[in-house]
């Protein structure tokens, strides 16, 4: 065993250990202090490190996608030809294995310079492992919120839940992994974009619950602008607009909901949404028993 080449034993064991003795709550010990008490890593947006006051200058582009290779597996060994696979999807040079170990040396060295401490970039047959704790990581936390937020929703504790979805959300500072290529990276971006998104959309089911309608148009208007796909935020928008006196502005929303669904998708829309529009239009009350989540 030389340098930072650890068997998984071992690993597991070292990890242990420096858990136990710093009382570490989840993932991976051995990150150092900065102004908010610990290392972190930021991946809702673009990718950044933190280490004590100072953020890591991490390089260039294949360092960046080498280290979000790595942050896109959580918790996971990658091996080193799916890290070359990564960086070098069509054809990689000769030199693919030692140029991998060329930038985890110098990732590393930017690690260390801005006091990143206890190497959470390690080396483990057959690869690499990235260890931070899970409440250094933005996505992490992201996700936990988001799960507290559903769990007070549950109990019915709502205008607790609409607050921890918000923190949910304002940890994202742009998309995911932003500007970083890559099969594995884009599809934790997708997969983050997707539980962000249905995170938004139940929180606006409950503050529209709890008659906040017009106050949740302009959002909803956004929203669907920048997801035109989604009926569920159509329909959410038609029934703030219906219960916020705009029953011509709703209607108007549904026929463009339509007509989106009818250019991309060549389908109509779902029932729950034409049964909405065909309430909005006689009138109705719509009472959310009479919604299934097609929206």
């Amino acid at each position: 065993m030389r340098g930072n080449d650890l068997s998984i034993s071992q690993l597991r064991r070292d990890v242990t250990s420096q858990s136990r003795q710093r009382h570490a709550e989840g993932g991976c010990a051995g990150t150092s202090e900065n102004s908010r008490g610990s290392s972190t890593l930021g991946l809702l947006g673009t990718l950044e490190v933190w280490g004590v006051r100072r953020r890591a200058a991490i390089g260039g582009p294949r360092h960046q996608s080498l280290l979000a290779a790595l942050a896109a597996r959580p918790g996971s060994v990658v091996a080193t030809e799916q890290l070359i696979d990564d960086l070098w999807p069509e054809k990689p040079p000769a030199s693919a294995r030692q140029q991998v170990q060329n930038v985890v040396a110098e990732i590393r060295r930017a690690l260390r310079l801005a006091n990143v401490s206890g190497s959470p970039l390690i080396s483990c047959f057959p690869g690499y492992l990235l260890c931070f704790r899970d409440d250094s990581v933005d996505s992490r936390r992201f996700e936990a919120e988001v799960a507290e937020a559903r769990r007070s929703a549950g109990q019915r504790a709502y205008e607790d839940a609409v607050r921890r979805f918000r923190v949910a959300d304002a940890l994202w500072r742009g998309p995911a992994f932003q500007g970083i290529p890559g099969r594995a990276v884009r599809a934790e971006a997708k997969r983050l974009e997707e539980v962000r998104l249905d995170a938004a959309e139940e929180r606006l089911d409950i503050e529209l619950a709890l008659g906040r309608h017009r106050e949740l148009i302009a959002e909803l208007s956004q929203l669907t602008i920048l997801h035109p796909l989604r009926e569920r935020a159509w329909g959410q928008l038609m029934l703030a607009l219906y219960r916020a006196g705009r029953q011509a502005e709703a209607l108007s929303a549904y026929a463009r909901a339509r007509r989106i669904l009818a250019d991309e998708l060549g389908i109509d829309p779902c029932r729950e949404l034409q049964e909405l529009a065909g309430a909005i239009l006689r009138g109705e009350v719509w009472t959310s028993a009479r919604q299934s989540h097609c929206w």
